[in-house]
């Protein structure tokens, strides 16, 4: 369901195309302009996360015109992004067979090479990258990557150090030099770069999917810009966009909250706890809108939490988890705060209940095994510890003690 300044907007090109595709004109001069109105309406489509039919959109301007780099790389880019893994492989390689120079469509295709284990092909991929532009940190991400998974430990060092010295605020190159270092023994350089790891991504240029989004208007737009802007680490300009987001649909929760977490992030603590108040006096008309309600709920009481309003904040994550059962956030934050009462059976039972739903997050490991060992259940917290110890974490010294603790107690009450 799209807003109605979008759908007038898609409706505006579609005629365009079908007016065009009704004159029956199929001559050769005809036919890129008929790929191009297609392939304006699937940009649109992409823009607003309509992705399986831009996807046919793209697919009939690819029709129309079978020898464009353009159609072949925006149907890569848009099977990647629906999850089509092989068909995006094969898009980007007949795009590379027309345009084999194009720094974009190699970075591309070294990405999804990595995600379908084709390691050989994403050392290629990544390394035409690297010959086409030395400086550029995706490159030495991607080949830093594909190097650690076939086993070249000391060359991905060398890569993925590279690419955090091009672009030093992309925190997400920072967990796997991580790895790397742990697997080279380098324990407390590992440690050190984990604890600053994040999501920001290595970004390279890319015009052709920066420029589908031209000319495009709504809420959804500015909630895409806003998204990018997160993702670069500008939070300033993502609350910007995101603002323009809630003007265009100030019924949207989902506009909402994310202006509201972000200006959270900014500091900007009351405006963000206003706006998240008054998205939860709008009547709800579906279920995605009970899910975002749940989620609304649930960063309300982080901000009472955080203001000591132990009460207010569990009544939050209480009716969090009343709209979205399973919301394992909400019961690890309860179970938290039923700990800190001394109510540890209940504790207990908020985090067995959110690992239900995430049974492998290490942060809800550690609480089940502090609160098992708070209740001398020590066998049952050294076998959540082990599991935590599987894995990477910058907590892993807090793990080993406490496991060293539990497992030292668990033989003297055999």
């Amino acid at each position: 369901m799209v807003e109605e300044s979008v759908f007038r907007e898609l409706q505006q090109v579609h005629d365009l195309v079908e007016s065009m595709a009704a004159t029956g004109d199929r001559s050769a001069l005809r036919l890129p302009d008929l790929a191009d109105a297609y392939g304006r309406l699937a940009g649109l489509l992409a823009t607003y996360d309509l992705l399986d039919q831009a996807h046919q959109a793209f697919l009939n301007a690819s029709t129309l015109d079978t020898n464009s780099f353009r159609w072949h790389y925006l149907l890569g880019w848009v099977e990647q992004r629906r999850g089509e893994l092989k068909r995006s492989a094969l898009h980007f390689e007949r795009a590379l067979e027309l345009k084999p120079d194009d720094f974009a469509a190699w970075a591309r295709l070294g990405e999804v090479s990595l995600a379908l284990a084709r390691h050989a092909t994403a050392l290629k991929a990544f390394g035409q990258c690297i010959e086409i532009d030395t400086s550029a940190a995706v490159a030495h991400f991607g080949y830093g990557r594909a190097l650690a998974r076939a086993g070249d430990t000391t060359g991905a060092l060398d890569h993925l150090e590279k690419a955090l010295e091009l672009q030093p605020d992309a925190s997400q190159i920072r967990y796997p030099l991580a790895l790397a270092y742990r697997r080279l023994g380098m324990v407390e350089q590992a440690r050190t770069i984990l604890a600053s790891s994040g999501d920001v991504k290595a970004v390279f240029a890319d015009p052709l999917v920066e420029n589908l989004s031209r000319g495009a208007r709504g809420g959804s737009l500015h909630k895409l810009l806003g998204d990018q802007a997160v993702l670069a680490g500008h939070l300033d300009g993502a609350a910007a966009e995101y603002r323009q987001a809630v003007a265009a649909d100030p019924t949207n929760l989902y506009y909402r909250r994310s202006l509201a977490t972000t200006l959270y992030q900014l500091g900007l603590i009351e405006e963000a706890h206003h706006i998240l108040e008054g998205a939860l006096e709008n009547p709800t008309a579906s279920s995605s809108d009970i899910r975002e309600k749940a989620k609304i709920h649930f960063i309300l009481g982080g901000i009472a939490r955080n203001r000591g309003e132990d009460a207010s904040a569990a009544l939050h994550f209480e009716a969090a988890l009343v709209l979205d059962p399973a919301l394992p956030e909400a019961h690890l934050e309860l179970g938290n705060l039923r700990g800190r009462t001394g109510r540890l059976e209940e504790a207990l039972d908020h985090f067995n209940q959110a690992l239900e739903v995430d049974p492998s997050s290490p942060t809800i490991l550690l609480q089940r095994a502090t609160t098992l060992m708070d209740l001398e259940r020590y066998d049952e917290a050294v076998s959540d510890l082990r599991k935590i110890l599987e894995n990477p974490s910058s907590a892993q010294v807090k793990v080993r003690w406490l496991l060293e603790q539990a497992s030292q107690r668990a033989q003297r009450d055999r």
